[in-house]
């Protein structure tokens, strides 16, 4: 007769593992050695849902790149999580059509609209013009939901601002990637984050052509523009 107190545990887990290398030769070694690594530690690599992507300037294939809920092309994560925000505005239609105070009904739109839209939103590459068209989604949103603003009705975008109380969200994110930047500075040198902070900081032979707009550069302007006010 089976003793009904001895049972087994499949235990399953979900994790993400990510390797980023400048050198192929040591790409095609982790692919070869990294399996029977993790298995060793009963570990199993869901090879379906395994991913290799390169970054290049001739291929945008890596923008469809999608890292722990975040697509690595900053444009194109600001549409996904627009969409991701009105999806969460239409199911959310019963508190902000109910009369309810405005206070709430900010609070409410911080708590469920702006932690959607802002998610890893400190890594954004942003340009002046990217920053205006994010602010203006939000006005448009504040506008929606918060105010009840409808056209033919108009206000002002000042006015929806006095209205609130609430920052544009360009600001918020400024001053994210100000935080961000100051724990990226503070952690180990030998921390994959800092490594990769330090290659980028390498003076290397420059491709032909504009330079590419990245997040060092925001940081930057942002530096050099503290220094001189």
């Amino acid at each position: 007769m089976r003793n009904p107190t001895n049972f087994e545990i499949k235990m399953e887990c979900a994790d993400d593992i990510t390797y980023l290398s400048t050198n192929p030769p040591n790409n095609d070694n982790i692919k070869k050695e990294l399996p029977r690594k993790l298995e060793e530690r009963r570990l199993i690599i869901n090879e379906t849902k395994t991913e290799e992507h390169v970054i290049s300037r001739q291929d945008d294939e890596w923008k469809k790149c999608k890292l722990l809920g975040t697509l690595l092309d900053t444009e194109n994560d600001i549409d996904r999580r627009k969409g991701l925000a009105i999806i969460a505005i239409n199911n959310l239609k019963s508190i902000f059509e109910e009369k309810i105070s405005l206070q709430i009904k900010l609070r409410s739109f911080d708590c469920y609209i702006s932690s959607i839209f802002l998610y890893n939103s400190e890594l954004w590459t942003l340009s002046e013009s990217v920053k205006l068209t994010i602010d203006s989604f939000h006005r448009r949103l504040l506008r929606a939901t918060c105010l009840n603003i409808k056209w033919p009705d108009k206000m002002t975008n000042d006015d929806v601002y006095l209205a609130t109380g609430v920052r544009p969200w360009s600001r918020v994110i400024g001053e994210r990637q100000l935080r961000w930047f100051g724990h990226l500075v503070r952690l180990p040198d030998d921390s994959p984050a800092k490594l990769a902070l330090s290659y980028t900081l390498k003076e290397e032979p420059k491709p032909r052509g504009r330079p590419k707009f990245t997040w060092i550069k925001i940081m930057s302007n942002i530096f050099n523009s503290n220094n001189r006010s």
